[in-house]
């Protein structure tokens, strides 16, 4: 009895170890088990930190080397029920406005209007040009590949063109005697910023952010720069415009419309030759030519011996789009009825019209 019985307690341990065979297998498992688990959060945490939080769509687009300041307000987003982050941007709208102008297109943010001074050179997220010296004779050349976002470029053209401007003029009164110029609060046109918040999962198929602005503040904006538009070609969406070592370039995007793009390839100067900061500018873009009849309501008028702004004008814009607004031209500009009447006879000769006495 005793030996059978310490045969079958030596049967049941294996080996040395002092375990039977059944407690010895589920060791083996839960280590392996274990191991297993190491493994698969090892490949958890690095899908983790490659696919969500160091390849997120836009993180590597929305930095300094793309956007310059503006990448300090870049912002990740965590959403749960998707499990990855959210890329949070912000990028400027452009527009034109008198300086004293306080309404945006988004409201309740504040508005920044380009004076080239370093505070708006600072209110505007916009890096100091690479160009020292009062009139720069070159540009610096950026090698390898560009990875700036061209409307960057465009604010410090733009900061460039008000702060060499400026360096200019007070040469010129320092050396003759001209007229002050009014004070920057008081211009008619500036150009103006604001800050938009937009989130890369909605971003058009761009591969870097986009700043935002409307056709008509794009073509004014050229203007004040000294281009000129070379193609405009609304059928096919064509547009391209030139001058003072700038370039242009217009397409049509399926979702998000037209889209600019913004070169320089020379130096650029902005002296005796750069446009007067004036509201006609609005005017004379768009081919409407400013007569003695029409008063803009931004000029000033003397009345009681004070200088005031006029509200309105003194003849509204001669409209000749048909015969019955040029009838209503010829009566604003004092033709007696009846010649005005004349005109509105198809077979009548209107090569001559002269007023009556």
């Amino acid at each position: 009895m005793d030996n059978s019985s310490a045969n079958n307690n030596g049967n049941s341990n294996v080996g040395n170890t002092g375990m039977d065979s059944a407690t010895l297998a589920g060791v083996v498992s839960t280590v392996i088990s274990f191991l297993a688990l190491i493994v698969s959060s090892i490949q958890l945490l690095y899908q983790y930190y490659t696919n969500v939080s160091l390849n997120a769509l836009g993180a590597r687009n929305c930095n300094k080397r793309v956007m310059g300041p503006w990448a300090k307000f870049t912002r990740r987003r965590w959403r749960w029920l998707e499990l990855r982050y959210e890329i949070i941007f912000e990028s400027p709208i452009l527009f034109v406005a008198p300086a004293w102008n306080q309404r945006g297109p988004i409201p309740g943010r504040e508005i920044w209007y380009m004076s080239g001074s370093d505070e708006s050179f600072e209110e505007t997220r916009t890096p100091m040009p690479v160009d020292s010296g009062p009139f720069p004779r070159t540009t610096a050349i950026r090698h390898g590949v560009n990875v700036e976002a061209t409307w960057v470029l465009l604010l410090r053209t733009l900061q460039s063109m008000e702060r060499d401007s400026a360096k200019w003029l007070d040469i010129v009164r320092s050396t003759e005697d001209c007229e002050k110029p009014l004070p920057f609060a008081h211009r008619t046109l500036a150009i103006a910023v604001q800050a938009q918040t937009l989130s890369w999962d909605f971003v058009p198929n761009f591969k870097k952010p986009f700043a935002n602005t409307t056709i008509c503040h794009m073509v004014e904006l050229a203007a004040m720069l000294g281009i000129y538009w070379t193609m405009w070609d609304a059928t096919v969406d064509r547009y391209r415009a030139e001058g003072n070592g700038c370039m242009l370039l217009g397409s049509f995007n399926a979702e998000q419309g037209i889209v600019f793009k913004f070169v320089r390839h020379d130096r650029t100067e902005f002296r005796e030759h750069r446009l007067i900061p004036s509201n006609i500018i609005k005017r004379l873009c768009f081919g409407f030519a400013p007569t003695f009849y029409f008063l803009d309501k931004y000029d000033f008028v003397p009345e009681k011996g004070e200088r005031e702004i006029a509200t309105d004008p003194i003849l509204p814009l001669l409209r000749l789009g048909s015969r019955q607004e040029i009838v209503e031209t010829l009566m604003d500009l004092g033709c007696p009825i009846p010649i005005s009447e004349h005109f509105l006879n198809e077979d009548a000769r209107i090569s001559h019209l002269f007023p009556s006495e």
